[in-house]
């Protein structure tokens, strides 16, 4: 076999693939696309999907046995698969449980590194060791998150 030909990769892969779509009022919507491969150092299993509900305190996000992450999913499911259209007052309830997203710095102190509107998502990387936490300072809110292994 011949040294030209590339090897295929032999182990996990995170697979991203994403369009943002923006959609003037008078004119052809704009695009922004984003795909990319990380081929991990590790075999270990992504923490998650997992389901909780976050409130106006600090909530760490458990990743089980990863202690260290190479990319973290995390969706906010206020607003989602609702059974009925919703009065005034409850659209405006849903609209204001926006998830905060934070790391704590060396001195103990929350760094909001992001936030999740009802019904939208956030993938990240996290600072390698950092701990993430999430709260909704309105109302209890649900999310779902994933960390995904170096």
């Amino acid at each position: 076999m011949s040294d030209q030909h590339p090897k295929p990769v032999n182990r996990s892969r995170v697979v991203v693939v994403e369009s943002v779509y923006h959609q003037p009022i008078d004119g052809a919507p704009i695009i922004t696309e984003s795909k990319y491969v990380r081929v991990l150092d590790s075999d270990e299993q992504p923490y998650g999907p997992r389901r909780i509900k976050v409130h106006g305190d600090w909530t760490q996000l458990k990743t089980g046995w990863l202690t260290t992450y190479s990319l973290v999913t995390l969706s906010n499911e206020e607003g989602r698969h609702l059974q009925v259209i919703p009065t005034t007052q409850q659209s405006e309830s849903i609209r204001s449980r926006i998830i905060d997203i934070a790391i704590l710095d060396e001195f103990g102190k929350y760094i909001v590194i992001g936030h999740v509107n009802p019904g939208e998502s956030y993938r990240g990387t996290p600072p390698r060791g950092a701990t993430l936490y999430a709260r909704c300072l309105h109302h209890p809110a649900k999310i779902t998150y994933t960390a995904f292994p170096i």
